[in-house]
């Protein structure tokens, strides 16, 4: 989420991941997180991401997360803290072979501090440091991770606040989609990577197999919440377009836990909380857990020979 204006192209219909004009309105939408919001989504015909158009305003957006994060979803996020902690373990299996034992390591978006408690704790580089833009998480962050620089800010503006460049690991874990213009935080990784520095991108893949299949049923798929869904040639183009170059791609095949799934089934389907209410007794029902892949991939990239190119059409 951003606090700055919206960028003109957001305006106009054209894509924000590849900058193409062809693209179809597929509607006005409710929030499924909180239907007193709407967007207008769209989907680009060339690369097939979707996104908002026009933007949601910053005032709007505040509102919006203000009303999700106090409510069910806050409370949630808060209580499942454990079952995050393994779904940054899953991220660190796929990483791993990119990451190193020392050099700074920069999280955008770093939320209640999981992954890079786990980096720290198991050895990953000598200087720690995390953006978050709500000050009241940000507090928590700091007391998780005190020996972390934590930095309050929206990714957008993180080029003016924050004067640490050179890092040897950027992460951007499941905000790419939440961005209000996210070619412009793609465009300040690429100046803030060190030589021989790397990135990791965690995003829900919209031309995904789950994706395709479920269509809106898409748990991931959620307007407002989610301003852009990229395609992995959206994704792509997007990075190429500010100098970085892919090394990998994986498909995540995260942990759930049983009592992370049912808490969110509480939330959709209301019409399942007597069930849910009855596993919540049963002191293991947190213990039980699987990994499956449900649309959300991990990109790991470096600079690329036009490391200098700037954000364009």
């Amino acid at each position: 989420m951003d606090v700055q204006e919206t960028p003109p192209r957001q305006m106009s219909g054209i894509c924000t991941a590849c900058s193409s004009a062809d693209s179809i309105s597929l509607g006005r939408m409710p929030s499924k997180l909180d239907s007193r919001f709407f967007a207008q989504i769209h989907k680009c015909r060339e690369c097939g991401s979707t996104f908002t158009c026009p933007m949601n305003s910053p005032a709007e957006l505040e509102e919006f997360y203000s009303a999700v994060f106090s409510g069910s979803v806050g409370k949630i996020l808060k209580e499942s803290s454990e079952a995050k902690r393994k779904m940054a373990e899953v991220l660190l299996l796929e990483v791993r072979p990119w990451l190193s034992t020392s050099g700074r390591v920069l999280d955008i978006g770093a939320g209640f501090g999981e992954w890079l408690e786990l980096l720290h704790g198991s050895g990953f580089y000598d200087s720690w440091y995390g953006v978050e833009y709500s000050s009241a998480m940000a507090n928590e962050l700091r007391t998780r991770c005190p020996w972390a620089t934590i930095t309050v800010s929206s990714a957008e503006q993180i080029g003016s606040v924050l004067q640490s460049k050179n890092f040897t690991l950027i992460t951007l874990i499941a905000v790419i989609e939440h961005l209000h213009d996210p070619q412009k935080v793609l465009q300040y990784i690429s100046e803030s990577l060190g030589d021989g520095g790397r990135a990791v991108i965690v995003y829900p893949r919209v031309d995904s197999f789950v994706s395709r299949v479920m269509g809106r049923h898409w748990h991931l798929f959620s307007p407002v919440a989610h301003l852009t869904l990229y395609s992995r040639k959206g994704l792509l183009e997007s990075m190429s377009r500010v100098g970085l170059e892919l090394v990998a791609s994986r498909r995540l095949r995260h942990y759930y836990d049983l009592a992370y799934v049912c808490s969110f089934m509480t939330y959709f389907f209301p019409w399942t909380e007597p069930v849910v209410s009855r596993l919540s007794r049963i002191n293991w029902i947190g213990k039980i857990g699987f990994r499956a892949y449900t649309g959300i991939d991990v990109v790991v990239a470096k600079l690329g020979d036009r490391r200098t190119a700037t954000i364009g059409a």
